[in-house]
This record gives C-alpha cells, sequence and structure tokens, in this order.
C-alpha cells in the first residue's frame, strides 16, 4: 500500500434517506374492563398486553384480572382459528374513581394517560366487558365521535329479536353488534379475533365466519326472531355445516359490511403514511414538492400505490366495465398555488363479500 496523501484528494458523504415509517397495524385487539369487577392490573398501568395465553393466565393468578376477563382473553386465544392473534391489551376503567370507558378511552389530563395518548396506532376493532346496553351505548358514542376505532359490542337485549331496533344504540358504521342470550358467551371477542389476525395489507377478508370458542345459543332462536335480528342489523349466529355458531352476515349497526369500515380506515392511515414518507423523503434531500405538474405527477404516483395494493388485497375490485380504482389528478391552479396545495381525486369500486347465493335447477329427462 502506498503512502496516502494528507490531506486526501476526495471528501465524499454519503445521506441516507430518512426511514420509512412503520405501518400502522390493525391486529391488536383490545379490551376495555371495569377495574371494580377485579381488574386492578398491575396497580398502575393504564394497560397490559398479553402476547400468549399463558401469560394472561398468570397475570389471573396474580390478581391482576378477574376470571371472567381471562375467560375472555382465552376465547382471543382459541386454538382453532384460521390464524393465531398476536397480541390482547387489556385496558383498566377505574369506575370506582369516577372514571369511564368514554373518559378510559378518550379523556383529557388523565393520570395515568387516557388510552388514546398510549396507543401507539395498531389497535382497530375494540371489545369492553360490559353487557349493559346504556354503558356500551355511551361508549360507542364516543367512539363514533373520534373517528379512529370499531367497538365491537354483544348484547342479550329482547328487543334484538322481537321488535325493531333497541332505542339504546345509533345505527352507525363503528358500531358491531352481536346477539347472544349468554352474556359469558364472548361472540364480540370470538369475531374480532377470528378476522383482525388476518393483514388488511394482505387481505380484505369477510367477516362472516364461524365464532370458535363459542357456545351456541341457550335458546334455539325461531325463524321470526333471526328475521327480526337481522332486520335491525345485529349479527345472529347459528348452524351451517358442522358450525353451530357461524355468523352469516358480519356488518355494523348501520348496515355496512365490516370489511367496508375496515377498508374506510386502512384507507386513510395508508395514505397517510405514504405522503408522509414522501414528504420527509423529498425535504430530506433539500427540495419541494412544487406546485406544478411535476408535483402532482409525484403525488399521485404515492397515492396510486396505496390504490394498487388496496386492489391486490381485494379492498377493491373491477367490474366488467370499470377499473378497480381510478386516480385523477386536478389540475393546477392560480387558487392551488396561492394555497400551495396539490389536488389529487380518486375513486374506486369496494370488493363486496357475498353472503347470500341463489341456484335455479331445472332437471328434465330429456
Amino acid at each position: 500500500m502506498g503512502t496516502p496523501l494528507i490531506p486526501s484528494l476526495f471528501s465524499i458523504t454519503v445521506n441516507l434517506a430518512p426511514q420509512a415509517l412503520t405501518p400502522a397495524g390493525f391486529s391488536e385487539l383490545t379490551l376495555f374492563v371495569d377495574e371494580a369487577a377485579g381488574n386492578p392490573l398491575d396497580g398502575s398501568s393504564r394497560y397490559l398486553t398479553y402476547t400468549t395465553l399463558a401469560a394472561a393466565q398468570a397475570s389471573q393468578v396474580a390478581g391482576e384480572i378477574s376470571t371472567a376477563v381471562l375467560n375472555q382473553v382465552t376465547v382471543a386465544f382459541d386454538t382453532d382459528l384460521p390464524r393465531p392473534v398476536t397480541s390482547v391489551r387489556v385496558v383498566r376503567v377505574d369506575t370506582g374513581g369516577g372514571e369511564t370507558y368514554s373518559t378510559a378511552y378518550n379523556g383529557a389530563g388523565l393520570t395515568p394517560a387516557s388510552y388514546l395518548e398510549l396507543n401507539p396506532g395498531n389497535v382497530w376493532g375494540i371489545c369492553m366487558d360490559s353487557r349493559t346496553a346504556v354503558t356500551q351505548a355511551a361508549f360507542a358514542a364516543t367512539i363514533v365521535t373520534q373517528g379512529q376505532h370499531v367497538l365491537f359490542i354483544q348484547s342479550a337485549q329482547a328487543d334484538i329479536i322481537t321488535t325493531g331496533a333497541p332505542a339504546t344504540f345509533v345505527a352507525d358504521n363503528r358500531t358491531v353488534g352481536i346477539f347472544h342470550d349468554t352474556a359469558t358467551a364472548y361472540a364480540d371477542m370470538a369475531l374480532l379475533a377470528n378476522r383482525a389476525s388476518f393483514d388488511p395489507d394482505e387481505r380484505s377478508v369477510g367477516w362472516n365466519c364461524s365464532l370458535e370458542g363459542v357456545a351456541a345459543y341457550a335458546t334455539d332462536l325461531t325463524t321470526a326472531e333471526v328475521n327480526f335480528g337481522l332486520a335491525n342489523y345485529w349479527n345472529i349466529i347459528g348452524d351451517l355445516g358442522t358450525s353451530t355458531t357461524f355468523l352469516t352476515k358480519g356488518w355494523t349497526l348501520a348496515g355496512r359490511g365490516i370489511h367496508e369500515a375496515l377498508t374506510r380506515d386502512w384507507l386513510k392511515v395508508r395514505a397517510e403514511e405514504k405522503m408522509a414518507t414522501l414528504v420527509q423523503t423529498v425535504s430530506a434531500r433539500g427540495e419541494k414538492i412544487l406546485v406544478n405538474e411535476t408535483g402532482l405527477r409525484q403525488v399521485s404516483a404515492a397515492v396510486n400505490e396505496v390504490f394498487a395494493m388496496g386492489e391486490a388485497a381485494q379492498h377493491f375490485a373491477p367490474t366488467a366495465t370499470s377499473n378497480a380504482y381510478t386516480i385523477s389528478p386536478q389540475a393546477v391552479t392560480a387558487a392551488d398555488v396561492t394555497a400551495q396545495r396539490l389536488r389529487v381525486n380518486a375513486t374506486a369500486i369496494l370488493g363486496g363479500n357475498a353472503v347470500s347465493f341463489t341456484f335455479v335447477f331445472d332437471l328434465t329427462q330429456t
């Protein structure tokens, strides 16, 4: 090796692009529980997260959660699920100290912090231990206002299967109701565990499925009762093939498929992440996203990536006459230049989930 020149003739700096955001997940199940019902957790934490059933069992032995809550967590970790659940988060609600489920979820200035302040973004579906309609409805209203999660509730209210929809609940697309005449059946947790274990980046699943770890109704429903329940947009379970707990519709209290509610939230989160990465990357290079056709192409490309992922995962699907989605960059106007903005519109066709099938078979001798 020869003698190096001092100082070196070359000075080379290699800058690394900013790391992409870690995508928010949707698969971590969350269960809000009443602290006064024997769920102090460790005495200080707002929540505990269990990644195995054994961990939850140990927590129950230590007096951190009640047997009832352990039973709910057990349903989530049922070994017959099509995919294993990665984790269950149990959040305590200090009702004895004046908290409600809503304030534990969304309260300002709470100590410890409210659930939303601690939520790292991997939660979409939420369950609760309460089977009291007023408590459920109040919590549902808060979640609807936040517009970030979907609440799965179970109820045995007679009105669900005998008359019009219970007035306690508001028909909206952030609440999923399941009728079960046994309060300890935990059909709400079973549904969430069964479907949320699938990665929405890979697959948009239908929400009609067999509820593993859940007993059938203590008293069989009549056809009229089933029809009332479905007319009220509650989810009803019943016999299908070898399953006695098959949930056929998979819809919200507003009558939309749960898969559509998930697609809505998935699209918003992924689009925000994609744009945040684009803006950060361009900024790190000391460049601008120009308010012109060049910038518009950059932004449109980012949006297209999200929708293409959605089509691959069956969030969106083409028809015989239309593509699954259309990206429409909006021409830059003088008002856009003044506002320093770029506008991109998009339309997409939701990938539906067939839950009803009609066949006509004609048989002849010739």
